[in-house]
């Protein structure tokens, strides 16, 4: 009974550790292991249950830690802010094989907007065949891999319209009679590595910027952490879609590209075409 209650606590208090991201960045990166974690604490405290005559009320924890995932993958949409604006969101893979399935994907898509991330000097020539259709393009150099791009075909809306800054570029563009900033972000993974550092400036950015505001990149965390609350706390918006695994990790596939808009908005995911990312397609 000693060593049950020496592994069921911890399961049960790095899993409750996983929830606080917003003070302990630490968390971040338990929260990307917060389903295996609630798993288990479930099995531990149902199996202490039938064993050992624990109550069951230690069973809510796994229960709600539970709910916090369902909630951030699957709530079902409130009626959207419609901006009438299709994105379309890559993680290129900055050694890409071969551009043409890329290509051919988002010229299937027609998005109005497309935010790339892992630009590299050996996957160009997707930028080079995207130039035509979408002349208007803001790019920031990524301090870790490749760059970060955003292209429009839209026009530029008046006034300043370009913003760069560590992880994250902007375009602001006209779609309709509404002047949209767009922004792509590429964040590294949690701690122990470097995303708060990037997240703090992109976070910064987003809030100095006016107006109607969309942020689309990899985001290397998952939608029940900290960080994409932040983001869409920070523009007043929420996670467009259900679901979104764009990540394949083995059997798994990770949630870890995401689009965040002023009234979320409808996802569909694309296939890998020679990236480690899976695109997701947005109409927002």
């Amino acid at each position: 009974m000693f060593f049950y209650w020496i592994i069921t606590g911890s399961v049960l208090a790095v899993m409750l550790f996983s929830h606080l991201g917003r003070w302990v960045p630490a968390a971040d990166a338990a929260a990307v292991g917060r389903p295996v974690l609630v798993g288990l604490a479930a099995s531990a405290t149902l199996g202490g249950h039938v064993f050992f005559g624990v109550g069951l009320v230690w069973s809510i924890l796994p229960l709600l830690s539970a709910l916090s995932i369902a909630w951030a993958l699957w709530r079902w949409p409130r009626p959207a802010k419609q901006l009438g604006l299709r994105l379309y969101q890559k993680n290129l893979l900055y050694s890409l094989p071969s551009p043409e399935p890329l290509l051919e994907d988002i010229h299937a898509m027609d998005p109005d907007v497309i935010t790339l991330q892992e630009v590299s000097a050996h996957n160009q020539p997707v930028l080079d065949g995207l130039a035509a259709g979408w002349p208007h393009r803001q790019e920031t150099a990524h301090p870790i891999v490749g760059r970060i791009v955003v292209l429009s075909r839209l026009p530029c809306a008046e006034g300043p319209h370009r913003l760069s800054g560590p992880g994250h570029a902007a375009l602001r563009v006209r779609c309709g009679a509404v002047c949209v900033w767009v922004m792509a972000v590429h964040l590294p993974w949690p701690w122990p590595f470097e995303q708060r550092n990037y997240l703090g400036p992109s976070l910064a950015a987003v809030q100095g910027l006016d107006g109607a505001r969309v942020v689309a990149g990899d985001f290397n965390i998952v939608p029940w952490a900290w960080p994409v609350h932040a983001v869409a706390q920070a523009l007043g918006g929420r996670r467009a879609g259900r679901g979104g695994f764009t990540f394949p990790l083995g059997p798994i596939a990770l949630p870890i590209d995401h689009v965040i808009a002023p009234g979320g908005g409808r996802i569909a995911v694309r296939p890998l075409v020679g990236s480690d990312h899976r695109g997701v397609v947005a109409d927002i």
